[in-house]
């Protein structure tokens, strides 16, 4: 359900797990970590998957955050670089200045809600726009 490719995570269309289950929305949600740019090739594919997408889109960015955010690591390696005496310059390269507790919980509401809203079809107010509760979220175009 999850990635952490080149765009920090991504939220991949649901398929039905049973025939009684509701119809997946044709809907994709994109965030990655604040200040990425795909580039060359990556950036066209990006672009052009997005242009093509029909439902509604979503595309977040989270203050703070590196590929390794949106990842059990953000919890676990400023853990491990005090024991491994691994540079906070590394650590926050890896995963990112946002404090990993804080980046699991924004991930979780925020896909929380987006399973609420497109699979159990219960309005999600926290997807219409910025929230006060996460300030580092920030909604792109």
């Amino acid at each position: 359900m999850l990635a952490g490719a080149v765009l920090g995570m991504a939220a991949a269309p649901v398929t039905a797990a049973s025939p009684h289950a509701p119809s997946p929305p044709d809907q994709f949600t994109l965030p990655a970590p604040t200040g990425h740019r795909p580039v060359g090739t990556v950036s066209m594919h990006l672009a052009k998957f997005w242009a093509d997408q029909r439902g509604p889109k979503l595309q977040l960015k989270l203050a703070g955050a590196a590929h390794g955010t949106f990842l059990d690591f953000a919890v676990l390696l400023p853990q491990a670089a005090r024991v491994l005496d691994i540079p906070p310059e590394d650590v926050a390269k890896a995963a990112g200045t946002i404090e990993g507790e804080r980046a699991a919980a924004v991930v979780r509401a925020y896909v929380n809600a987006y399973f609420d809203q497109y699979l159990r079809h219960r309005h999600s107010a926290l997807l219409d726009g910025p929230s006060s509760r996460y300030p580092e979220v920030k909604f792109t175009p």
